[in-house]
């Protein structure tokens, strides 16, 4: 005799409102009344939202189950190994685990008291993941990115499992179990030669039952930025967390690593003093500091020429930068953008200099115009004129293969001419430079290669480009805030840097693979990069 059962796996996470829908199967008789399915027998489909719309006076409330409990029954009814995190490091912009292809897994913020209780409303305001999310992959394992900009240490993370399983006597049943995980914070160390880390210090927001180990002791003998391993175990799981630590012979790192002043002007100098020596500048360029979108195009061009970039505002230039342009002993200047993006008070301000001004109608056509002004290259960079970070990340690739960089809109912003590169490298997603205005690109580069170099996000764009430089120094920056990061340009001209990005007080643990054992140094003050990341 056969037992007729179905296990049926939804993209909706609320028990009564999860929509189903798949196919029968068969297995042996048995005690139990699940049974593993292989993928050809799942089908999924999104009938009905999955969280409640604010407004709606009818609440549903869900239980937050004990952590152990749920695995057990989660992994009875699956009949497969699973894996659901219950620590999230604070470098971390998703969840990885794993269960079985087709089930539902979405995230939500807890509040104390929910925490406390065991009961919370699921709904769009503690919404952190896509609640549509069902599990792609033939073998189960899953990554899930969620919004983790205003979370912050000890915070609680609700994990919503959720699948519909078809019992031997044909009743569905809708299953939704919700697991708790905690936001941990990571504070990097800073210590001496020959110094120890304070493990109790390293990690913060951890149960009081967590227990924490070294996996192995870091190599204090030399200076540098190194990788302190901890695993912690906690509802008899391990997790690994990676954390930087500075080891350093001297006592204050900040004046030597930490570039900054008291708004972007003053970092912008600091970044101009720190990497141009007096009466050894030929050409200074001249942009804008309130916008990014000049500075950022004129990158490669300012390198090219060895020149620096220094920010005018709108009564023109300050009279530090006006004097430092006179230490520098330049003779030329060159003006990107339009007078209404820098004044003519700074032809007034520097008269007798040769000076040239370069601008078009808008931020597109003044990019187009410098590359031009660059001249011949076998390469062409395009990212999103809109948003400042691909283009910032892509500034050192620029430097690496000595290429224009090009901001786009739309595909009608592609001019043809891009047929006298050999190649183009697109810098972001397709959220970023459609598909769309990729193909314009291919159309017009001819059957000439197009590159496309991105991440999951932002911070990940960094380092994808990182992955191609391969410089030996790092530059960290805040990369949801573009005024002192545009200064950041300035520092590439003694040499090949990666730019990294970061929050204020987090990097992904991508960037920290590639601060680990590096030269790094960080554009901005303490409001911008703090010191959990690096420590200094």
């Amino acid at each position: 005799m056969k037992k007729k059962l179905s296990l049926l796996l939804s993209t909706a996470m609320l028990a009564n409102v999860l929509a189903y829908t798949g196919v029968e199967v068969f297995a042996q008789e048995s005690s139990e009344t699940t049974t593993k399915l292989t993928s050809d027998a799942v089908k999924r489909e999104e009938v009905l939202p999955s969280i409640i719309k604010p407004g709606v006076p009818e609440k549903i409330y869900l239980d937050i189950d004990s952590y152990q409990d749920a695995m057990e029954k989660i992994k009875k009814d699956l009949n497969t190994d699973i894996d659901v995190p219950v620590l999230i490091a604070s470098d971390s912009s998703e969840i990885k685990g794993k269960l079985l292809k087709g089930v539902g897994v979405t995230l939500y913020k807890l509040t104390e008291e929910e925490s406390k209780n065991k009961r919370f409303t699921p709904d769009s305001t503690n919404l952190l993941s896509d609640n549509k999310y069902s599990i792609p992959s033939e073998n189960g394992e899953f990554v899930v990115p969620f919004k983790h900009e205003n979370l912050k240490p000890k915070d609680k993370i609700g994990i919503c499992i959720s699948y519909s399983i078809r019992e031997a006597n044909n009743e569905v049943v809708n299953k939704t179990y919700v697991t708790e995980a905690t936001y941990i914070g990571e504070n990097a160390q800073k210590i001496g030669v020959n110094g120890k880390v304070d493990i109790s210090k390293v990690l913060v927001g951890l149960p009081s039952d967590a227990k924490v180990e070294e996996v192995e002791k870091i190599d204090s003998s030399t200076a540098g930025v190194k990788e302190l391993k901890l695993k912690v175990t906690y509802e008899n799981k391990e997790t690994i967390f990676s954390i930087p630590v500075t080891v350093s012979n001297e006592e204050v790192l900040d004046s030597s690593l930490r570039i900054s002043g008291n708004n972007r002007y003053e970092t912008n100098i600091e970044s101009v003093k720190r990497s141009f020596k007096e009466k050894n500048v030929e050409t200074v360029i001249v942009a804008s500091g309130k916008s990014f979108a000049d500075p950022l195009s004129a990158g490669p061009l300012a390198m090219k020429l060895n020149a620096p970039i220094i920010f005018a505002d709108q009564n023109g230039l300050n009279e530090e930068a006006i004097k430092l342009i006179d230490t520098l002993g330049a003779k030329n200047i060159i003006v990107i953008g339009g007078k209404n993006t820098v004044t003519e008070d700074v032809e007034k301000q520097l008269e007798g200099k040769n000076i040239k001004r370069i601008a078009g109608d808008d931020r597109y056509e003044t990019s187009k115009l410098i590359a031009k002004e660059y001249g011949a290259s076998r390469h062409i960079i395009i990212t999103d004129g809109k948003k400042f970070a691909d283009a910032l990340s892509a500034t050192p690739l620029s430097k690496k293969i000595q290429a224009p960089i090009l901001l786009v809109n739309n595909v009608n912003s592609i001019p043809e001419s891009i047929n006298v590169y050999n190649d183009a490298y697109i810098v972001g997603g397709k959220s970023s430079v459609s598909s769309e205005t990729e193909n314009r690109v291919k159309e017009y580069m001819k059957n000439k290669n197009v590159y496309r170099v991105y991440g999951a996000n932002r911070s990940e764009t960094s380092t994808q480009v990182a992955s191609l430089t391969k410089f030996d120094e790092n530059i960290l920056v805040n990369g949801n805030s573009f005024p002192d990061a545009l200064s950041s340009i300035n520092l590439l001209h003694t040499g090949g840097k990666n730019l990294l990005l970061s929050g204020k007080d987090r990097a992904d643990k991508n960037v920290k693979k590639l601060l680990a054992n590096k030269v790094n140094y960080i554009i901005g003050g303490y409001s911008t990069v703090s010191k959990d990341i690096l420590g200094y």
